[in-house]
């Protein structure tokens, strides 16, 4: 049974680990997206808007990703307190980081447009 735990609580911490180096991959690659996005609107380039757009949304899915496998790592082993902390973390950096970059392309697109 002891076995079995062990095999429970590393399988977690890998989900946990791939989890949050994903999630803070995206969540800085994110501004650098939205730079990229400004940039590209800025010079009125077609094809570096359409890059920029996929990086934002890579940024946002990567994170939802990431998300879920934090879920999953809880639903595997109820006591793992590090699921727990990632799912908060992940929640509140993505919902901050989707207002913030709305809002950033909103403020440009009326400024530009």
């Amino acid at each position: 049974m002891e076995f079995e735990e062990n095999k429970k609580q590393t399988r977690t911490s890998i989900l946990n680990g791939l989890a949050t180096g994903i999630a803070t991959m995206c969540f800085i690659g994110n501004p650098i997206a939205c730079w990229m996005w400004f940039i590209s609107v800025a010079q009125r380039s077609r094809s570096y808007i359409t890059q920029a757009t996929f990086l934002i949304v890579i940024c946002a899915v990567g994170a939802l990703g990431s998300l879920a496998a934090s879920i999953v790592a809880r639903v595997i082993d109820k006591k793992s307190n590090w699921a727990i902390a990632n799912i908060v973390y992940i929640s509140i950096c993505f919902v901050i980081g989707a207002l913030l970059t709305w809002g950033f392309l909103a403020l440009i697109n009326s400024a530009i447009w």
